[in-house]
């Protein structure tokens, strides 16, 4: 039985959850979720997913004059929920015209709800009301449950004996994004049966997920990286002139540890691809700060510490046509030298100093200070991660 927006708003998570607008489209089907983290569509499918995101994301479409309802539109996706801020007071007149015009849902959130939980929530019980997809093999559908559900680990320990694992079984998670989504299933057969390696692989919104095998003796982050590079280069190879991005969880002891591994390298091709990072493989271990600001349970602080730091800067930034970010980013990056980030800037270092002295009489902000200088990296860090400077 399909499962529609209208069940999915049945669900606890989205007790006292709200329809703002395009009530009449709540009979979209939904196969799952996407979180919209960038303001960049061209990263996004959405196809009859629920597309998840908060107000802070929001403001900054309204500051650029994209209409977000019309894009999740034109992708297909089957509505948007939208987490606020307790201070929010509303939507655009805008934004809710459209959804009602195209019958597309907007439902808000509560302000405490937890996103990883409405995440989990969706995707458990597309699962669930849709059973074994018999379009997969028995080793897809084991690998797409033991991802999103929530299985005691006798029960995996036995499903995954079906498939010749042990349950010891040293696993490894590889992300692949194809530069053309369509050749998912191509990247796929391509592993299993042009690849020396085992493993098993599963695709999903054109991405490609590989459940590297390893021996004891291959347990190590270098080797786990060679393996990746190796693929990559073969992809690349049979598959021209696509590109590709993998990105790369840690390896873990026992199938029941695998979800942690996949979405480990979820976070590192996301942080790949919003840095348009030179090097298209990358380890989750190799993040460094990005590990946190990936992490669902920190997003609303992180970004609450962004408005309060570097967003009060953009702001003021923008109305007096002032550098106190870029002197900022170039004084941090200077670790901190005056004399350094004068150069850099092309300009006196005694206009340094007065710019210095400005920031803590305009913001409050002492770059003496390891915690001011500490939050600052973190803001700016935030913005980076998030794709927030085309806004800047």
């Amino acid at each position: 039985m399909a499962f529609t927006v209208a069940k999915m708003l049945k669900l606890a998570v989205f007790c006292n959850s709200k329809v703002l607008a395009g009530n009449k489209g709540v009979n979209r089907i939904v196969t799952g979720v996407t979180i919209l983290e960038s303001t960049d569509f061209n990263t996004c499918r959405m196809k009859n997913e629920i597309v998840l995101t908060s107000t802070f994301f929001l403001r900054l479409f309204e500051k650029s004059g994209v209409n977000y309802i019309v894009e999740c539109q034109q992708r297909m996706a089957s509505g948007i929920c939208i987490k606020p801020n307790i201070a929010d007071t509303g939507f655009p007149e805008d934004i809710v015209n459209a959804a009602e015009r195209l019958r597309f849902p907007i439902i808000v959130l509560t302000p405490n709800v937890d996103l990883q939980q409405v995440i989990s929530a969706i995707t458990y019980e597309t699962l669930r009301r849709d059973g074994y997809d018999i379009h997969l093999s028995f080793e897809e559908n084991f690998f797409q449950e033991l991802i999103v559900s929530d299985k005691d680990r006798d029960s995996i320990i036995k499903r995954g004996a079906m498939i010749g694992l042990g349950k010891d079984e040293l696993l490894c998670a590889l992300l692949i994004q194809p530069s053309d989504v369509g050749i998912a299933k191509d990247v796929c057969d391509f592993c299993l049966c042009k690849w020396e390696r085992k493993c098993y692989t599963l695709t999903k919104n054109g991405r490609v997920m590989v459940a590297l095998r390893l021996t004891i003796a291959e347990d190590n982050k270098d080797f786990v990286l060679e393996i990746a590079k190796t693929l990559l280069k073969k992809l690349e190879a049979a598959m021209a002139p696509n590109k590709f991005r993998i990105g790369i969880g840690r390896n873990y002891k026992e199938p029941a540890q695998f979800n942690k591994s996949f979405f480990e390298a979820c976070n590192a091709l996301s942080v790949s691809q919003l840095n348009r990072s030179r090097d298209p493989v990358s380890h989750f271990t190799d993040l460094g700060i990005f590990r946190i600001l990936f992490d669902y349970k920190n997003r609303e602080e992180l970004f609450q510490l962004y408005r309060e730091t570097v967003g009060t800067i953009i702001e003021y930034d923008q109305k007096n046509e002032t550098e106190y970010l870029n002197t900022i980013r170039t004084y941090l990056n200077q670790k901190c030298s005056v004399n350094n980030t004068a150069k850099k800037l092309f300009v006196h270092y005694n206009t340094i100093n007065y710019r210095i002295n400005k920031i803590k009489s305009l913001f409050g902000i002492d770059l003496d200070n390891e915690e001011d200088r500490m939050n600052l990296y973190v803001g700016i860090k935030t913005a980076d991660c998030y794709d927030l400077n085309k806004l800047i």
